[in-house]
Protein backbone atom coordinates (compact mmCIF):
# COMPACT_ATOMS: atom_id res chain seq x y z
CA UNK A 1 0.00 0.00 0.00
CA UNK A 2 2.92 2.30 0.69
CA UNK A 3 4.51 2.13 -2.74
CA UNK A 4 7.93 1.88 -1.05
CA UNK A 5 9.71 -1.32 -0.04
CA UNK A 6 10.85 0.06 3.34
CA UNK A 7 12.15 -3.21 4.73
CA UNK A 8 13.83 -4.51 1.57
CA UNK A 9 11.98 -7.81 1.85
CA UNK A 10 11.38 -8.42 -1.83
CA UNK A 11 8.15 -8.08 -3.73
CA UNK A 12 4.75 -9.71 -3.88
CA UNK A 13 1.72 -9.43 -1.63
CA UNK A 14 3.46 -11.16 1.28
CA UNK A 15 6.12 -8.45 1.48
CA UNK A 16 3.95 -5.34 1.30
CA UNK A 17 2.67 -3.71 4.44
CA UNK A 18 0.94 -0.43 5.10
CA UNK A 19 2.66 1.86 7.57
CA UNK A 20 0.23 3.87 9.67
CA UNK A 21 0.30 5.99 12.84
CA UNK A 22 0.21 3.83 15.97
CA UNK A 23 -2.71 5.87 17.36
CA UNK A 24 -4.76 5.94 14.12
CA UNK A 25 -4.44 2.56 12.39
CA UNK A 26 -7.19 3.24 9.84
CA UNK A 27 -5.65 6.46 8.51
CA UNK A 28 -4.03 4.78 5.51
CA UNK A 29 -2.96 8.01 3.82
CA UNK A 30 -1.28 9.64 6.84
CA UNK A 31 2.20 8.59 5.69
CA UNK A 32 1.59 9.22 2.01
CA UNK A 33 4.33 11.83 1.60
CA UNK A 34 6.88 10.22 3.97
CA UNK A 35 10.27 9.18 2.67
CA UNK A 36 11.78 5.76 3.37
CA UNK A 37 13.97 7.31 6.09
CA UNK A 38 10.96 8.93 7.78
CA UNK A 39 9.02 5.65 7.69
CA UNK A 40 11.91 3.67 9.18
CA UNK A 41 12.44 6.34 11.84
CA UNK A 42 8.75 6.36 12.77
CA UNK A 43 8.72 2.58 13.16
CA UNK A 44 11.92 2.70 15.25
CA UNK A 45 10.61 5.35 17.65
CA UNK A 46 7.17 3.68 17.96
CA UNK A 47 5.03 6.42 16.39
CA UNK A 48 4.32 4.29 13.31
CA UNK A 49 3.38 0.65 12.93
CA UNK A 50 2.72 -1.77 10.09
CA UNK A 51 -0.52 -3.48 9.22
CA UNK A 52 -0.98 -6.45 6.92
CA UNK A 53 -1.29 -6.16 3.17
CA UNK A 54 -4.77 -5.41 1.90
CA UNK A 55 -6.58 -4.86 5.23
CA UNK A 56 -9.34 -2.85 3.56
CA UNK A 57 -12.35 -4.89 2.58
CA UNK A 58 -14.90 -3.74 0.08
CA UNK A 59 -18.63 -3.61 0.28
CA UNK A 60 -20.72 -6.72 0.66
CA UNK A 61 -22.18 -8.26 -2.49
CA UNK A 62 -25.90 -7.54 -2.61
CA UNK A 63 -28.24 -8.57 -5.39
CA UNK A 64 -31.98 -8.94 -5.13
CA UNK A 65 -34.04 -10.63 -7.87
CA UNK A 66 -37.81 -11.02 -7.87
CA UNK A 67 -40.20 -13.16 -9.91
CA UNK A 68 -43.97 -12.85 -9.70
CA UNK A 69 -46.29 -15.13 -11.65
CA UNK A 70 -49.96 -15.98 -11.86
CA UNK A 71 -51.39 -19.08 -13.53
CA UNK A 72 -54.85 -19.11 -15.10
CA UNK A 73 -56.61 -22.34 -16.06
CA UNK A 74 -58.56 -21.98 -19.31
CA UNK A 75 -59.86 -25.49 -19.77
CA UNK A 76 -59.17 -28.73 -18.02
CA UNK A 77 -55.56 -29.09 -19.26
CA UNK A 78 -54.82 -25.65 -20.74
CA UNK A 79 -53.06 -23.05 -18.62
CA UNK A 80 -51.51 -19.65 -19.18
CA UNK A 81 -48.91 -18.33 -16.79
CA UNK A 82 -48.21 -14.59 -16.77
CA UNK A 83 -44.91 -13.65 -15.27
CA UNK A 84 -42.73 -10.69 -14.46
CA UNK A 85 -39.07 -10.97 -13.43
CA UNK A 86 -36.93 -8.15 -12.10
CA UNK A 87 -33.16 -8.52 -11.81
CA UNK A 88 -30.98 -6.43 -9.48
CA UNK A 89 -34.03 -4.88 -7.90
CA UNK A 90 -31.94 -2.71 -5.59
CA UNK A 91 -30.01 -1.35 -8.63
CA UNK A 92 -26.68 -1.46 -6.79
CA UNK A 93 -23.21 -1.73 -8.30
CA UNK A 94 -21.14 -4.36 -6.49
CA UNK A 95 -17.48 -3.37 -6.32
CA UNK A 96 -16.30 -6.29 -4.20
CA UNK A 97 -12.86 -5.78 -2.69
CA UNK A 98 -10.82 -4.72 -5.70
CA UNK A 99 -9.78 -1.15 -4.96
CA UNK A 100 -6.75 0.93 -5.87
CA UNK A 101 -4.49 0.18 -2.92
CA UNK A 102 -1.45 2.44 -3.38
CA UNK A 103 -1.73 5.43 -1.05
CA UNK A 104 0.52 7.40 -3.38
CA UNK A 105 -2.06 7.14 -6.15
CA UNK A 106 -4.67 9.87 -6.55
CA UNK A 107 -7.17 7.04 -7.15
CA UNK A 108 -6.55 5.43 -3.71
CA UNK A 109 -9.69 3.76 -2.43
CA UNK A 110 -11.58 3.86 -5.72
CA UNK A 111 -12.91 0.60 -7.21
CA UNK A 112 -10.96 -1.10 -9.99
CA UNK A 113 -13.95 -2.97 -11.41
CA UNK A 114 -17.28 -4.53 -10.59
CA UNK A 115 -18.41 -7.96 -9.51
CA UNK A 116 -21.35 -9.72 -11.02
CA UNK A 117 -22.84 -13.16 -11.00
CA UNK A 118 -22.08 -13.58 -14.70
CA UNK A 119 -18.36 -12.95 -14.20
CA UNK A 120 -18.28 -9.81 -16.32
CA UNK A 121 -16.80 -6.54 -15.12
CA UNK A 122 -19.74 -4.42 -16.23
CA UNK A 123 -22.02 -3.28 -13.41
CA UNK A 124 -25.47 -4.79 -13.45
CA UNK A 125 -28.38 -2.45 -13.52
CA UNK A 126 -32.08 -2.87 -12.96
CA UNK A 127 -33.56 -5.12 -15.65
CA UNK A 128 -37.03 -6.63 -16.06
CA UNK A 129 -38.80 -9.22 -18.19
CA UNK A 130 -42.49 -9.67 -18.78
CA UNK A 131 -43.84 -12.74 -20.49
CA UNK A 132 -46.29 -15.60 -20.60
CA UNK A 133 -46.20 -19.35 -20.93
CA UNK A 134 -48.93 -21.46 -22.45
CA UNK A 135 -49.19 -25.07 -21.26
CA UNK A 136 -51.41 -27.65 -22.87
Amino acid sequence: MQGINVFGTGNGNGAWRAIVPINDRTNYTATKAYTTAQLRSGIADGTLTTINYNPIRGNAFIQLDLRVSKTFTIKEHNRIELLCQVFDLNNRANFGNQYTNSIRSAAFGTPLNFLSTSGTVVPHSLQAEVGFQYRF
